[in-house]
């Protein structure tokens, strides 16, 4: 009967029904019609039907019961600590979202631009409500400029944060010029329950507009691939290969490439023919070879259109000094779940200690323990056990670092460990944009993995299917706040929690 809606109305209980949309056994409908009868009686908390679509009947555990976001934003956990049970909509109505009125959201933002671009942010911040408890956000994109397809850009969207970076797709090298218009949505826990005229639920349109130079044609855009390290004891720079495109250009084309070496120690390019012609088919790759010299050496990629516009990229290769010290051996092994490290030196001028650099993908490494130099021009010993040794392959290196304080790094060598367990790695950390992310381990499966603020607060939820030992992944987290996050890795029965700084 109606009166046991009303009860629940006038005792202010908070009700969200689920309904799986195939569910073969009671109609969803219903749901909808007893949200509408406590809502009849003029709840302080609204009732709220959600309907999941393509679940059936029994969704209570994998569903309703989901921590990771993965069907519904928020999850009943989260919902259940926003609603207000004291909230008095008669003397004090509810506070609604406020859009964030700054330079994109609320209006339109126009950027003006002499170069390509290959990301831009949306920022929808400074949205609030009085009461803080906005329930989510959400950036949608919502049309892209005359002339392209849906694949020319990917908007990376946050449903639980209010910023999100619109990136060039890999198939472009800069976000093509034009109109994008996206629509921000903020909501907090009363969703689209209106009281009088306050909607809960606040959508803005935004328009972004690119202009790149006037003109018939513009120089490429240009990608050499960044900067690398490598030890003193590398020549070789293998399988490097630019990329340019072509932009703001009527009937314009790529018509060369030119790589050339612009400072540092002499070096080679080989596998390069035809300088200033395109690569032949099957040869895109060049190696940086001769590389004999520590030192910073620079090359520089350049590309044509069909118009005589030049546009250029470097790239940097730092090649360490010679070491100090002169190794007979380094080599490890695994030994239960420590991996135990030994090596040798015939001389060592003016050493300190040894740093042991530890690694799960042989590039990115961190301190895992240091060995005091002990000197001498004969064959001297030393030996390392590393006991937070990971499951799977690790990669160790030697850093020798002097009395004066410069280092040097020895050959890499890696270790096979099989016991079980998930070892995780992030970095750099603190991380500004990019988060990189290595999970190693001989367990698989789906992987649910959470990033959180340091009150709870789910900020970014993903799903990752490892299939092997090894699995490395790069999260954005350019759109977070600065501060101090948690990532929960869920895997199986095993759950690991670490965090990092975003600055």
């Amino acid at each position: 009967p109606q009166s046991g809606y009303c009860n629940i109305a006038a005792s202010k209980v908070a009700v969200w029904g689920f309904h799986g949309g195939n569910d073969d056994q009671f109609p969803y409908q219903a749901d909808a019609v007893d949200a509408a009868a406590v809502n009849n009686c003029s709840p302080i908390i609204p009732a709220v039907d959600t309907i999941i679509a393509g679940e059936g009947h029994g969704i209570f555990q994998t569903v309703v019961y989901d921590l990771y976001n993965g069907h519904h934003i928020p999850n009943v956990f989260q919902w259940m600590l926003k609603v207000n049970r004291g909230m008095n909509v008669v003397t004090n109505l509810p506070p609604v979202p406020v859009i964030a009125e700054g330079p994109i959201v609320g209006g339109n933002l126009v950027i003006s631009l002499n170069a390509p671009v290959k990301e831009f942010t949306l920022d929808g911040s400074a949205s609030h409500d009085d009461d803080d408890i906005i329930m989510d956000y959400w950036w949608q994109k919502a049309g892209i400029p005359s002339g392209l397809t849906p694949e020319d850009t990917i908007v990376v969207a946050s449903a639980m944060w209010p910023k999100a970076t619109v990136t060039a797709s890999p198939a472009h090298l800069r976000i093509p010029a034009g109109d994008w218009n996206f629509k921000f949505r903020v909501r907090d826990y009363l969703t689209s329950a209106i009281y009088g005229s306050n909607n809960h639920t606040q959508i803005v349109n935004v328009t972004v507009k690119i202009n790149y130079p006037d003109g018939s044609h513009s120089a490429p855009a240009t990608d050499a691939g960044g900067s690398i390290i490598i030890p003193s004891d590398q020549t070789t720079v293998p399988g490097r290969v630019g990329q340019a495109e072509a932009y703001n250009c009527t009937d314009c084309n790529i018509v060369s490439y030119l790589w050339t070496q612009v400072s540092g120690p002499a070096a080679t390019l080989s596998n390069y023919h035809d300088p200033g012609q395109p690569y032949p088919p099957g040869e895109s790759a060049i190696a940086f070879t001769d590389l004999n010299s520590p030192g910073i050496y620079q090359f520089q990629f350049s590309a044509t259109n069909n118009h005589g516009d030049v546009g250029s990229d470097i790239f940097t290769i730092t090649k360490l000094g010679a070491l100090p010290v002169a190794y007979a051996w380094f080599n490890g092994q695994s030994e239960g779940n420590k991996n135990v490290l030994e090596w040798a030196t015939t001389s060592e001028v003016n050493s300190l200690r040894f740093d042991i650099d530890r690694s799960t993908d042989g590039i990115h490494f961190t301190v895992a323990g240091s060995v005091t130099a002990k000197g001498g021009a004969s064959t001297t010993t030393y030996g390392f056990d590393d006991n937070n040794a990971v499951p799977g392959l690790t990669y160790y290196r030697l850093s020798q670092v002097d009395k004066d304080g410069k280092s040097s790094l020895s050959k890499t060598i890696s270790v096979l460990n099989r016991k079980t367990g998930l070892y995780i790695e992030k970095y750099p950390n603190p991380v500004h944009d990019n988060l990189t992310v290595t999970i190693q381990g001989n367990t698989n499966g789906t992987m649910h993995v959470m990033i959180a603020d340091m009150q709870g607060k789910a900020i970014i939820q993903l799903q990752w299917q490892k299939d092997q030992a090894l699995l490395k992944k790069a999260v954005n987290v350019g759109a977070l706040q600065n501060g101090v996050y948690q990532m929960i890795v869920t895997l199986g029965g095993d759950k690991q929690v670490s965090s990092f700084v975003k600055y």
